[in-house]
């Protein structure tokens, strides 16, 4: 009975079931992705989209590019204080979210090298050098000069949530600093 016919049509049914799966399939894509499988036009239509996008982008001045940066990193550090995890990004400097890491990309989209920027917030290139690197906590002069570097487009505020995250990381991911703290304690509540 495998290829029983349809009387009206005098076609086998896996043929029409085949047909009737494929014209499902095919709807599915068009509610899925509206018009970007036949329409003749969508190269075209992308390629102008594309040329619309260079046009603006070119008579952007230094100025805007420099806003436009700065927004996402902004919005880089803002999301990185909602998230619970670690993200990994695409970052231009460093991989994983840091004080550090955010202050180096800073640096490297305000186009600075370490040093001129140090010279630009009167602070010594080996200090700055030491809190890019994760080897000393930034002190709250940096930060603040942080904030005025930017015009108030980063505020201080921003920068001391950053570094409490960062200890809310390394507190969560360090274990052993318990374990090590453990024999310090005498007398531990039973409340559970």
């Amino acid at each position: 009975m495998k290829n029983v016919k349809d009387m009206s049509t005098n076609r086998p049914k896996n043929t029409i079931k085949r047909q009737i799966k494929k014209a499902i399939q095919e709807e599915a894509v068009d509610i899925v992705y509206p018009g970007t499988q036949f329409d003749p036009d969508r190269e075209a239509i992308l390629n102008e989209f594309k040329g619309i996008r260079q046009a603006i982008f070119d008579k952007q001045t230094p100025k805007d590019n420099l806003r436009s940066k700065m927004l996402q990193l902004k919005f880089m550090m803002q999301e990185y204080l909602q998230t619970q995890a670690l993200p990994e990004k695409q970052w231009e400097t460093q991989k994983a979210p840091s004080f550090a890491a955010f202050l180096k990309e800073y640096i490297h989209r305000v186009n600075r090298k370490n040093k001129d920027f140090a010279q630009d917030i009167s602070v010594k290139a080996a200090e700055l050098s030491l809190v890019i690197n994760s080897r000393r906590k930034p002190t709250e002069k940096i930060i603040y000069r942080l904030e005025i570097h930017s015009n108030h487009f980063f505020p201080a505020v921003l920068w001391f949530k950053i570094m409490e995250k960062d200890r809310e990381n390394e507190l969560r991911s360090n274990h052993d600093i318990i374990e090590k703290e453990r024999k310090h304690v005498k007398k531990v509540l039973e409340i559970a």
